[in-house]
C-alpha cells in the first residue's frame, strides 16, 4: 500500500524469516558463528536461545543457505512429539524407510544408525535442527542424548542444533539434564538489539527493500526501540504500522507521533505494562488483523492524539518524586517540593542531570562508594583506572530483575531526546529507585525511569588477587586458591588443604553445584557473575544495591 509513496521495491518490515533481510549485528554475527562452529566440529549438540522474536529462526535460515551440499538435514518445527514420533519424524526427514505402524524405538534407532553410518561412509554429514526446542519433553531430550551416542572412533554421526526460547536454557540447566548438557559443544543466547543496533537494523532493512533515504526520524527510532525493547519482530511490526500511518497522513518521514499511534493501535494504552511475551502475541494477532482489514478495504485511521502510550506521568505521591521529560508533562513545583521532603532527597529534574550527569561524574560517584577518596582522572578510561584498586567493570544489558540479582550499585545510561546522561543507581524496590551523583540523591518512580533507560548499565566488583580473566579447568594460582577458600566457607571443607588448588574436575563440579544453587548457568567456569555471587554469599566487603523497604 505504501511502497510507491516511499519509493520501496518491497515491504521492508515483513515478519517472515527472510535471510536476505538478516541484520548481522554483533550479537547476530556471534550467534551465527557459534552455529557454524558447532556444525564444523566433531558432532554433539549446538544450542541457540533467545526471547521470542529476537531472530533465532532467521539466523538458522541463513545457516541453511551456507550449509555444504553434502549435508543431510532433518528440520523439525513441531517438537511436541513423543520419543517414538521424534524418531519417526527424523526418519521421514532423512527419507529413511521403516515398517508401517512401527512403534519400536529400537527399530527406529537401528535404521537411523545404519543410515548415519552409510552417510558417513560417503563423506556426508547429518544435521538434526529442532526449532521451538523449549517444547521438548524430558523423555524426548533423553532420546536426543542417546542419539549422540551414535558415533565412530573419530566423530559423532549426528549433529544436533536446538533453537529455543529462554525456557530451553533453564531446562538444560536442571540437575537431571546434566548428562545432556555435557554433550553441548557450543551455545549462545541471543539478546535484544541495543538502541544503536535498532537504528542500524531499520536502515539495513530499508536498504534491502530499495531505499537509502532515511524514513524515520531519530526521535521515532528511539521510541521504536523503547516500545519494542529491541525485539526485531516487534520492531518490524511497529515500523510497518508506522509507515502505514505516515502514508495515510501524506507525510514523508516517520515521526514519534506516528510510532506512538502505531503502538497504541497495536498494543493498546497499557501495552508497556504487559509482560513482553503477551505483547508479542498481541502484536502478531494485530498484524494479522491489519492484513485482513487491508485486504477487505475497510482499514481506516484514527488520528486522535495517542495520549497514554508515551506520556510520562505527572502525578506523584509524597513518597515518590516524578521524573519529568523534556517537552512532556512535568510535575508541579508543589509536587516536587513534597517529594523533596522524603528522607532528605531532592526532587529529580533533568536540569540536575544536565549539570551533573556526565559519564565522568557517574564513575567518580560509583568509585567513591567502593573506594572513598580515590579520584578518577578525567583524561583516562575509568575502567582501566579502577583495576589498580582491585576492582573491575562489568558492562551488562538487561532488566531490573538482572540489576537486582547482581546486587551492586550501577551506572545507568539515561536518554532524553538525542542526548545521554549518566547516574548511579544505589537503591531499588518494586516501584521506585534512588539515583545518586556526588553527594546528591533523587528518588524516581521506575515507571518514569523506564522512559529513559534502555537496559544498559555498568557496575564494579571486587576481584580476587591474581584474577585477570574467567577461571577455567586447568587454571591455577592465587585466584584459584581464593576460589577454593570461599567455596570451603560456603560448602564446607570438601577438598583437603594439602591438595593442589588447580581447577581440576572436583573443583569444577563444586563450581557447577554453586552455580545451580544460585540460578547461574552451570558451566563450571568462574567468571564475573559467579565470583560476584560468591562474594555476595560470603558477605564480602563492598557496597550493595539497597532494596528500599527491605531494611528494618
Amino acid at each position: 500500500m505504501y511502497l510507491h509513496h516511499f519509493h520501496l521495491q518491497e515491504p521492508p518490515f515483513s515478519i517472515a524469516p527472510n535471510p536476505r533481510y538478516l541484520y548481522l549485528g554483533k550479537r547476530h554475527q556471534e550467534a551465527l558463528a557459534h552455529l557454524i562452529f558447532g556444525l564444523r566440529g566433531e558432532g554433539g549438540i549446538v544450542v541457540l536461545t533467545g526471547e521470542v522474536g529476537t531472530g533465532k529462526t532467521t539466523i538458522s535460515r541463513k545457516l541453511l543457505e551456507d550449509i555444504p551440499a553434502d549435508t543431510c538435514l532433518a528440520w523439525i518445527v513441531n517438537p511436541k512429539l513423543s520419543a517414538e514420533e521424534l524418531l519417526a519424524t527424523i526418519c521421514d526427514e532423512l527419507h529413511i524407510d521403516y515398517p508401517p505402524n512401527t512403534q519400536s524405538i529400537k527399530i527406529f534407532t537401528d535404521l537411523l544408525s545404519q543410515a548415519l553410518m552409510d552417510a558417513h561412509a560417503h563423506g556426508r554429514n547429518t544435521v538434526l535442527m529442532i526449532d521451538e526446542a523449549q517444547n521438548l519433553s524430558p523423555e524426548v531430550l533423553e532420546q536426543l542424548r542417546l542419539l549422540t551416542n551414535l558415533e565412530t572412533n573419530e566423530r559423532k554421526l549426528l549433529q544436533i542444533v536446538l533453537l529455543g526460547q529462554d525456557e530451553l536454557k533453564d531446562m538444560l540447566a536442571r540437575h537431571d539434564m546434566r548428562q545432556l548438557a555435557q554433550r553441548i559443544t557450543a551455545r549462545y543466547h541471543l539478546h535484544p538489539l541495543t538502541r544503536s543496533e535498532t537504528d542500524a537494523y531499520i536502515r539495513h532493512r530499508l536498504g534491502v527493500a530499495g531505499t537509502e533515504r532515511p524514513l524515520f526520524r531519530q526521535s521515532a527510532i528511539r521510541d521504536i526501540h523503547r516500545l519494542s525493547r529491541g525485539i526485531p519482530r516487534l520492531i518490524n511490526l511497529l515500523c510497518d504500522r508506522s509507515l502505514l500511518g505516515t502514508y495515510a497522513g501524506e507525510k514523508q518521514m516517520v515521526e514519534s507521533r506516528h510510532v506512538r499511534q502505531a503502538a497504541n493501535e497495536m498494543f493498546g494504552t497499557t501495552a508497556q505494562h504487559r509482560p513482553l511475551r503477551y505483547a508479542l502475541i498481541a502484536s502478531a494477532l494485530a498484524g494479522l488483523l491489519m492484513i485482513a482489514l487491508m485486504q477487505s478495504g475497510i482499514l481506516f485511521f484514527d488520528h486522535r492524539p495517542p495520549a497514554a502510550i508515551e506520556r510520562l506521568s505527572s502525578e506523584t505521591t509524597p513518597a515518590i518524586a516524578a521524573m519529568p521529560n523534556t517537552g512532556m508533562d512535568k510535575s508541579s513545583p508543589a509536587q516536587e517540593q513534597a517529594a523533596a521532603k522524603v528522607a532528605g532527597q531532592a526532587a529529580f529534574t533533568w536540569q540536575d542531570i544536565d549539570r551533573l550527569g556526565s559519564r565522568q561524574m557517574a564513575y567518580q560517584t560509583l568509585v567513591h562508594l567502593w573506594r572513598p577518596g580515590v579520584t578518577i582522572a578525567p583524561d583516562q578510561e575509568p575502567c582501566a583506572q579502577v583495576i589498580e584498586h582491585g576492582l573491575k567493570c562489568l558492562q551488562q544489558r538487561g532488566d531490573w530483575g538482572l540489576v537486582k540479582s547482581l546486587n551492586r550499585p550501577a551506572i545507568i545510561r539515561l536518554t532524553d531526546a538525542d542526548s545521554d546522561r549518566f547516574a548511579v543507581l544505589t537503591a531499588i524496590n518494586k516501584d521506585t529507585a534512588t539515583l545518586q551523583l556526588g553527594d546528591r540523591q533523587w528518588q524516581v518512580s521506575l515507571h518514569d525511569l523506564e522512559q529513559h533507560w534502555f537496559g544498559e548499565f555498568t557496575l564494579l566488583w571486587q576481584t580476587p588477587d591474581g584474577f585477570t580473566d574467567t577461571l577455567r579447568p586447568g587454571d591455577n594460582g592465587a585466584a584459584v586458591s581464593w576460589l577454593v577458600s570461599r567455596l570451603d566457607r560456603i560448602q564446607g571443607q570438601l577438598i583437603p588443604t594439602h591438595t593442589s588448588t588447580r581447577m581440576d574436575a572436583v573443583l569444577v563440579s563444586r563450581i557447577k553445584d554453586f552455580q545451580r544453587h544460585h540460578g547461574l548457568h552451570p558451566d563450571g567456569a568462574a567468571g564475573p557473575l559467579t565470583l560476584m555471587q560468591i562474594n555476595d554469599t560470603v558477605k564480602a566487603q563492598g557496597p550493595r544495591l539497597m532494596h528500599q523497604g527491605d531494611a528494618g
